[in-house]
């Protein structure tokens, strides 16, 4: 055997041996495949911060809300930013959630879409608020009646129940800003050619022409009865009488509000008296055209509303409205009512006059209003506990019914709450009482949703106006309120007052 060549052949085979397990340097074999990298992990994406700046605020009671939900609480001004960041492209709205109770908030630069930066522009202005009283009987009128209009360049439009003109028939009037003088647009004839005792007015979208309601006279009416539906131009001064309440027995008589115009461009009212059951009626005219249709006659007591008063609408072809009279106890009701082509259908939602969890309910409303948490807010004239009226919530489905507060009476809140509710920008829901304050002339009141009472101004005091009259108050985009009294004032005629 040849024994030196299989020494070198074990030789050779080891040192391959090696070579394959990585031994042999750079002239050998190649080392493990190395493994691919993993895919890369995603950034976080970025958040950005919303703020800005707040003005005029100097203890608590401001609280902001950013797209509904993230709450933040200002007690001082200067620079506040929300706790929640938002991702590029998310939309955010900053509204003035409650305010302090003698200030007015309003938001600037609040709204818009977050471009891969922080949000630091929103502005919230905050401005203490004052009522202020505007004489307005030098031209004749007295008893300032109903729903007062304002245009954009501030003049205030309104009527009267009495003018020395037209024999105590009521007058249309206007009030240029920073006047003392009323000017008047038409004196009310009190015959069946012209309606009398006007009551409130509503301004076109376009603020060129003004449409309202007397609540007597007309073609088919007398002084107890009847009424019309009038437009006044303000481009050209053309007074005009639309339509002539009671033309037949199922026709509606004796309206006490405004029409309110639809997001259709109609014009949607009421009439407290008339139809077939006597109980007032639902209408609606086409300003186009000049259709007025009777869309239904109210049945009143048990099982139905009567005597409506003011509408909200809710939506296309959803109309809510609250009754002085009818329901279960006759003494009113909240209601719905759903309009499909030229009639509609109506749903009581709450009867007025009951028993509430224990409590005495109110009774006699006069309007709803549904505020920004979706439910429905409204004040009755009377019952509850004290027999001076309540302030009460619903759901828009009538479940849910709530007393949130029975008025007192005297000096401390009032009683007789008429015209029903408003809902400012601040949050805070507004309203009028006929009676009670420091001097027994009545009241406006601001009430927040959260339950704190406020009673913003006593009317009757230093010769001021007394005995509010609206239906309901005027509420402008800006947060400013204005109304009219019944009497007081220079010659006890009444006043044009605002709060702002």
């Amino acid at each position: 055997m040849n024994t030196s060549r299989i020494l070198a052949c074990a030789v050779a085979a080891a040192a391959l041996s090696l070579g394959g397990c990585g031994g042999g340097g750079s002239s050998g074999g190649s080392g493990p495949t190395p493994k691919p990298p993993g895919p890369p992990t995603p950034p976080t994406p970025l958040k950005y911060s919303i703020g800005g700046t707040a003005t005029g605020i100097t203890g608590p009671g401001l609280s902001l809300l950013d797209n509904g939900t993230d709450l933040l609480s200002i007690s001082a001004a200067g620079p506040f930013v929300f706790p929640t960041l938002l991702s590029d492209g998310a939309t955010y709205d900053v509204t003035v959630s409650t305010a302090p109770p003698t200030l007015n908030c309003t938001t600037t630069s609040g709204s818009g879409t977050v471009a891969k930066a922080d949000v630091g522009n929103v502005v919230v202005i905050c401005n203490a608020r004052s009522y202020a009283e505007i004489a307005a009987d030098s031209a004749g009128g007295a008893s300032v009646s109903g729903k007062v209009a304002v245009g954009a360049d501030g003049t205030v439009y309104f009527a009267t129940a009495n003018n020395v003109a037209s024999g105590g028939s009521g007058g249309l009037y206007s009030l240029a800003p920073g006047a003392s003088t009323a000017v008047l647009l038409h004196a009310f004839g009190g015959s069946t050619s012209d309606g009398g005792n006007p009551v409130g007015l509503t301004l076109s979208p376009d603020g060129s022409t003004l449409y309202g309601i007397t609540s007597e006279w007309g073609a088919h009416g007398s002084a107890t009865s009847g009424g019309t539906l009038y437009s006044y131009s303000l481009t050209s001064g053309t007074y005009t009488v639309l339509v002539n309440f009671g033309a037949t027995p199922s026709d509606g008589q004796t309206p006490f509000v405004p029409p309110i115009f639809g997001s259709d461009g109609m014009l949607y009212g009421t009439t407290s008296a008339g139809g077939s059951a006597g109980a007032g009626t639902f209408y609606r005219y086409d300003p186009s055209n000049g259709t007025y249709t009777v869309l239904y006659q109210f049945a009143g007591q048990p099982s139905d509303a009567g005597s409506p008063y003011q509408l909200i609408q809710d939506g296309a072809n959803v109309f809510y409205g609250a009754g002085n009279g009818g329901g279960l106890h006759n003494v009113g009701t909240v209601f719905r009512l759903n309009v499909s082509g030229n009639t509609a259908t109506d749903t009581v939602l709450h009867n007025f006059g009951g028993t509430v969890a224990g409590q005495a309910d109110g009774s006699n409303a006069f309007g709803v209003v549904k505020a920004s948490d979706g439910r429905l807010y409204g004040a009755t004239y009377s019952g509850g506990t004290n027999g001076d009226g309540v302030i009460y919530a619903m759901n828009t489905d009538g479940s849910g019914y709530t007393i949130l507060y029975n008025f007192v009476g005297g000096a401390s809140d009032g009683a007789n709450s008429w015209g029903g509710v408003v809902q400012g920008t601040d949050g805070k829901l507004y309203g009028l009482t006929t009676a009670g304050g420091s001097a027994n002339g009545g009241t406006l009141w601001d009430f927040t949703t959260s339950g704190r009472f406020t009673l913003v101004h006593s009317f009757g005091t230093s010769s001021g106006g007394t005995s509010p009259q609206n239906t309901p108050l005027t509420m402008l985009p800006d947060g400013r309120i204005y109304g009219g009294t019944a009497s007081g004032g220079p010659g006890n005629n009444g006043v044009l007052w605002s709060y702002q």
